[in-house]
């Protein structure tokens, strides 16, 4: 990972039902992202939602991005921890039926294989 690059976070899930017309699924993205001797909280310092359509097709692979993360000061070893969940009780979430989470995945831009030293680059 390039440090201090932006990362992009999003998820691969499915409908489990096919449904007459298309419609939403909320997700919601919780985090916190802290370098080495940093100090987590105790709640979540950061979320991110996205609204997804589920289209009509039951068990289709589909794909949702969250929104970017700037990574600015973020250095090598720094670590995330996150919370990835359905946020059915939004009102924007008419997708009564269950969905299926496949998989979830950061992209990051890399500038080196990898690091002359065990913490630093």
């Amino acid at each position: 990972w390039k440090e201090g690059s932006t990362i992009s976070p999003h998820i691969h899930w499915m409908p489990m039902t096919s449904p007459a017309t298309s419609k939403n699924v909320v997700w919601k993205f919780e985090y916190q992202w802290q370098n080495i001797n940093g100090t987590y909280s105790g709640i979540t310092t950061a979320t991110l939602t996205v609204t997804a359509a589920t289209g009509t097709t039951g068990y289709k692979h589909l794909i949702s991005d969250f929104s970017d993360i700037n990574g600015s000061g973020k250095t090598m070893s720094s670590i995330m921890i996150c919370r990835l969940y359905r946020l059915p009780t939004d009102a924007a979430d008419d997708y009564t039926d269950a969905v299926g989470l496949l998989s979830f995945d950061i992209h990051i831009e890399k500038d080196t294989l990898g690091s002359n030293l065990e913490y630093t680059k």
